[in-house]
C-alpha cells in the first residue's frame, strides 16, 4: 500500500519519492541520486514527512542502471539500501507487459512532491493522482493530462497499476515531465526488471553491517550556511515532476 512509498531526503530537504521493493530496498528514479558531498541522504516512511518525529532511515549504499542516460531518459532508474530493515510491507514488480493496448487504462502515482506548482507548497505530504495512459513505448509509459500531473519532489514514485490477477503493483517509476500541467512520463519496470532484481537480491541479503556509503561530491561542508543554500539548490533541481491538480 501507500504506506511503503517513502520520502527521499537530502540534509532533512524533501527532494524525492521512493518505493520499498524490499525489507531495505528503495526503488526510485536514477537522477534522485545526486552528489551531496556530506549531507546525508535519508529516507522517511510516514505520509507526511515534515514531522519532527517521523522515522528515518540512513542510505548505506546505492546503486543506478548501468545504462542510465539522465532525467527522463531511457533506464532512468536507481535503487537505495537502508542501514536496516522497514516494518512497511514491500510493494511488488507487476507482471503485466505494457502495450498500445493499455492506452486509457489507469496509473496510480504516489509521491511527497509540491501540489502547488506556483508556490511550491505541499512538499513532503504524501498524496496519490489517478492519471490515464496515454502512450507506450519499450522503456517508457507516458500519462496524464492538463490537470491531473505529478510535480517537483515526485520524481521517483512508483506508477501503480493493476495487475492481471487484481492486485496493484509497480509498473513504472516517475521521471519527467515538461511541466506540472502536460503529460509526463515514467521509466517502465519491465525495460529494467533484470537489474532492479538482482540490485535488490543483493541488498536483501548482503551483510547488514556493510559500511558502502552512497556516492558523494557535492563539496557541502555540513553545517555551512552558504553549503547549505547550495546543497538546497541542488536538491530543488532535483524535480521532479510537476503536477497542477492532485488528489489523495
Amino acid at each position: 500500500g501507500d504506506a511503503s512509498v517513502v520520502s527521499l531526503q537530502i540534509g532533512g530537504f524533501p527532494s524525492c519519492t521512493g518505493t520499498l521493493i524490499g525489507a531495505r530496498t528503495v526503488l526510485t528514479a536514477g537522477h534522485c541520486l545526486v552528489d551531496v558531498g556530506g549531507i546525508p541522504i535519508t529516507v522517511v516512511v510516514v505520509e507526511d514527512a515534515t514531522q519532527s518525529d517521523a522515522v528515518a532511515f540512513d542510505v548505506v549504499e546505492s546503486a543506478r542502471h548501468p545504462q542510465y542516460a539522465g532525467e527522463g531518459k531511457d533506464f532512468d532508474v536507481a535503487l537505495f539500501k537502508l542501514d536496516r530493515d522497514a516494518t512497511s510491507s514491500p510493494v511488488a514488480l507487476v507482471d503485466h507487459v505494457l502495450t498500445d493496448a493499455d492506452v486509457g487504462r489507469n496509473l496510480r502515482h504516489v509521491g511527497y512532491g509540491v501540489a502547488n506548482e506556483s508556490d511550491g507548497s505541499g512538499r513532503g505530504v504524501r498524496r496519490s493522482v489517478d492519471m490515464a495512459i496515454t502512450s507506450v513505448t519499450p522503456t517508457l509509459v507516458f500519462s496524464g493530462s492538463a490537470t491531473q500531473q505529478t510535480c517537483d519532489g515526485d520524481s521517483g514514485g512508483p506508477g501503480l497499476f493493476v495487475d492481471d490477477d487484481g492486485v496493484e503493483k509497480i509498473a513504472s517509476i516517475t521521471s519527467d515531465g515538461p511541466s506540472c500541467h502536460e503529460i509526463g512520463w515514467d521509466s517502465r519496470i519491465d525495460a529494467s526488471r533484470r537489474f532492479i532484481e538482482q540490485t535488490r537480491d543483493r541488498f536483501e541479503t548482503a551483510d547488514a553491517s556493510s559500511t558502502t556509503t552512497p556516492p558523494s561530491g557535492c563539496a557541502c561542508a555540513h553545517g555551512s550556511a552558504s553549503a547549505a543554500f547550495a546543497c538546497l539548490a541542488l536538491s530543488l533541481r532535483v524535480r521532479t515532476r510537476r503536477t497542477r491538480t492532485r488528489t489523495r
